[in-house]
């Protein structure tokens, strides 16, 4: 019966039809797999942005997530990150998507969409969870593998922060340090910062130190310039 597209995506964003729909997840026959994903694929962002929708997708991806055959909706979502990670049942299927598929290939998707929307990303409370999960499982990965393309992921964002600026001409080192939700990312990196090659830490350091006026008159800098310091 879900095998009818219009009736699986009104079912599935239904607030008692999710339900009944995430119940067949775990006895889809591979026929039914490949139907709902050809379904779904197109529709990743509504579907996230819908509290019932995003219930299915996180059920759909924890059953079978793993298989080939969900490839091509799971990059449909992580193309999407500026339409799902803003938005707290967006979060929930990313988390579950960087649960089941921390590949390089996902997790080089997610860092490049942190460095383009890094101001955006560092603002919004939601937002910012997915960019701490991604460097938590970067830093994850280099201490399990200590392969250098983990390390060079870090080495992008903290480059990001120290070179660029936001759309007030400021140091995004400086304001994601000092912001309410940013700084948590800026704390991350530097509490794990042995992860980090030797000079981008190098940097690091002295780039928040040379910063440190500025961010010990600030409540939230003022953590992380602590942080930074404690760690030399």
């Amino acid at each position: 019966v879900l095998e009818n597209k219009p009736f699986l995506l009104g079912v599935i964003k239904n607030p008692h039809g999710t339900f009944v729909a995430q119940a067949c997840i775990p006895h889809f026959t591979t026929s039914t797999i490949n139907f709902v994903v050809n379904c779904l694929l197109g529709h990743s962002v509504g579907l996230c942005q819908n509290k019932q929708g995003a219930f299915f997708i996180e059920k759909f991806l924890s059953s079978w997530g793993h298989l080939t055959a969900l490839n091509l909706f799971v990059e449909d979502i992580i193309n999407h990150l500026r339409g799902v990670a803003h938005c707290a049942s967006g979060w929930n299927v990313i988390k579950t998507v960087l649960k089941i598929r921390d590949s390089y290939t996902t997790l080089s998707k997610v860092v490049d969409w942190v460095l383009l929307q890094i101001e955006a990303v560092y603002k919004d409370n939601i937002a910012i969870r997915v960019a701490d999960l991604a460097i938590s499982k970067l830093n994850e990965k280099v201490r399990k593998t200590k392969e250098l393309q983990w390390t060079e992921l870090l080495d992008k964002i903290v480059f990001k922060l120290l070179i660029a600026q936001n759309s007030e001409g400021r140091a995004h080192i400086v304001t994601a340090s000092c912001h309410p939700t940013g700084h948590v990312m800026v704390m991350t990196l530097i509490k794990n910062s042995g992860n980090l090659s030797s000079s981008v830490r190098t940097n690091l350091m002295t780039t928040i130190s040379s910063y440190r006026t500025v961010l010990s008159a600030d409540h939230t800098g003022c953590q992380v310039f602590r942080a930074a310091r404690d760690l030399k």
